[in-house]
């Protein structure tokens, strides 16, 4: 989320670390087969996706 005091270098730094975090999990579920794409809506484990998904802090 945007936070308090946020500006545009601190909010990029957070989301970035963030990106480094999900980016090797989404390639691993895509590579693995447990990531798709059918009707414009994305499937994990051959099912919709309908919120985010919690990769846990750390």
């Amino acid at each position: 989320p945007v936070e308090p005091g946020d500006d545009e270098q601190t909010l990029a730094a957070r989301v970035l670390e963030q990106e480094h975090r999900l980016y090797p999990e989404v390639l691993r579920w895509f590579a693995a087969g447990r990531l798709g794409w059918r009707d414009g809506q994305v499937l994990l484990d051959g099912e919709p996706l309908r919120r985010p998904v919690d990769l846990g802090r750390g």
